[in-house]
């Protein structure tokens, strides 16, 4: 089953990559993580590991990532957005490729951030992928699954499914 998928965005002219599905693995012994083969692909050319609400961390494409740390640079130079900025730019992390084996090391502010000690699920999102420490992302899930009706319904009734 294929769990990346490449859309043409008309206004832009670009193609825009999408992850879907989601995996569990554990980090190894050297904090690496095994990045799933379905994904690999359009990693291969590097992205970027950046802490993200909720204890979680995200995973960009290189190309995704520059685009947002483009916009970080450009907010106005308010206390609020200098925190902002300050925190992701600095624990951010950037690999230019994959091993071989599709490790990539998760470093420790990164691991702390999320909460991690072994276990991750990997969860693709759209453009980016969502790295949690497994025991965050289980309730997440389950009330994700409880309240899929309900916010099916609230995004049918906006127009957008």
């Amino acid at each position: 089953m294929k769990h990346t998928f490449y859309f043409y965005h008309p206004e832009s002219g670009a193609h825009l990559t999408v992850f879907t599905g989601q995996y569990t693995h554990n980090l190894d012994s050297k904090w690496r993580l095994t990045i799933p083969a379905a994904f690999r692909n359009e990693l291969r050319g590097g992205l970027a590991l950046a802490p993200g609400p909720d204890g979680c961390v995200y995973v960009y494409t290189l190309e995704a990532w520059e685009k947002i740390a483009a916009k970080l640079d450009a907010l106005p130079d308010t206390q609020e957005n200098r925190s902002v900025r300050r925190y992701m730019l600095s624990r951010t992390h950037i690999e230019y490729s994959l091993e071989k084996a599709g490790r990539v090391l998760l470093p420790e502010t990164l691991r702390d951030h999320a909460g991690v000690k072994k276990a991750v699920a990997i969860v693709g999102e759209g453009q980016r992928l969502v790295i949690w420490a497994a025991e965050r992302w289980q309730p997440i899930a389950d009330s994700d699954t409880e309240n899929f009706d309900a916010h099916y319904e609230a995004l049918a009734l906006q127009g957008l499914l």
